[in-house]
């Protein structure tokens, strides 16, 4: 098969798995395999393709009929037999749609995944506490500030106590309001799902848990499938992540590269480079306050999970004032535009010239 039947096949197959079908209730192939219902009403879309001489292909890849194999199709979704050395050819051909002409696999994610994607880059974690220092109301006793919605307070009276500290962080979350995605957490539940030492996660439990899911391993920054994107595992946490660092721009700063931005963002990855002792959540070197504010490295989206609460003390800044005289503007770390100067001072965009 020449190379434009392989690429004229693989788009076709890449579409059918990804584009929505009325019989699966809108769903795409992918998603409906994620259910035991789901993967019923698979079942019987696969019965009528068989039926119909027009439809699937009953096994292999070859001839004209460019429809996706069905018995392929079943093993590609997580839930029929098969094995890569069986499948070989289907999978040169479903793959060859999406290889750039240096022959790597360029990223195919799905809308909701790359919306996904968007709101981790603008992500920040907010512990669910009180932020009056010495309060231990947390979780559903404390309300978050309705302006800024990145603070949180026991009544009002805490938050009166408070204003004067958090007025400042206030009004430039707020004006960040448009791309800052905060997210709340309670530090007791986050150590239950990643206790300390848990990292790097054993590969056996990623190994389970991925072959019982269709389309194998998840991205977990963005949750796309390995059907999407190629996955790896990252170093530090032994987490599946996006592998498609090929595809950076030199010097575009872009942060759609998962891998890359886990590794050069976060106080997982540097504590890992470093060389560091134990784990990086508890580790002074990788907490520390960077730019006067709560740590971005540690709060961030690119985090499976955030710093402990000992490392964002109530009542902390999670913002940081410009260094120019007269200069009232705040600074995001990580999400606003920092000049550092040689004398080291730091300033925003707006007095940077």
């Amino acid at each position: 098969m020449d190379d434009f039947m392989k690429k004229f096949k693989g788009e076709q197959w890449n579409r059918w798995m990804f584009d929505s079908i009325p019989m699966l209730d809108n769903q795409t192939p992918l998603e409906a395999a994620q259910t035991p219902q789901g993967k019923r009403k698979l079942e019987e879309l696969f019965a009528i393709y068989d039926e119909n001489s027009s439809g699937m292909e009953g096994g292999g890849g070859g001839g004209m009929n460019c429809n996706i194999p069905t018995r392929y199709a079943k093993w590609k979704l997580g839930f029929g037999p098969g094995s890569e050395v069986e499948f070989a050819e289907e999978e040169e051909i479903f793959n060859h749609a999406i290889m750039n002409d240096d022959g790597m696999r360029t990223t195919q994610r799905k809308q909701r995944h790359t919306k996904k994607l968007e709101k981790k880059k603008a992500a920040i974690w907010i512990p669910r506490r009180c932020e009056v220092p010495g309060c231990s109301k947390r979780g559903e006793d404390v309300k978050v500030c309705s302006k800024c919605q990145c603070a949180y307070y026991c009544g009002r009276e805490h938050q009166a106590e408070d204003w004067k500290r958090h007025k400042l962080d206030c009004k430039a979350l707020k004006k960040a309001s448009d791309y800052l995605q905060p997210r709340s957490f309670l530090p007791s539940r986050e150590l239950e799902k990643y206790p300390i030492g848990c990292f790097p996660v054993p590969s056996s439990t990623n190994s389970t848990e991925v072959k019982a899911k269709a389309g194998g391993a998840k991205c977990f920054v963005c949750h796309s499938s390995s059907l999407e994107v190629d996955i790896t595992y990252t170093e530090c946490c032994n987490l599946p992540v996006c592998d498609n660092s090929h595809e950076y721009q030199m010097m575009s700063y872009s942060r759609d590269f998962c891998q890359r931005s886990h590794d050069r963002y976060t106080s997982c990855a540097s504590h890992c480079q470093e060389e560091h002792k134990g784990d990086w959540r508890d580790c002074v070197e990788c907490n520390n306050e960077r730019d006067g504010a709560r740590p971005f490295y540690s709060t961030n989206g690119f985090c499976a999970t955030p710093c402990l609460e000992n490392f964002l003390p109530q009542g902390s800044m999670i913002t940081f004032g410009c260094d120019s005289e007269g200069c009232k503007n705040r600074m995001i770390p990580g999400h606003s535009g920092v000049c550092y100067n040689p004398d080291g001072t730091t300033v925003c965009t707006s007095c940077s010239d």
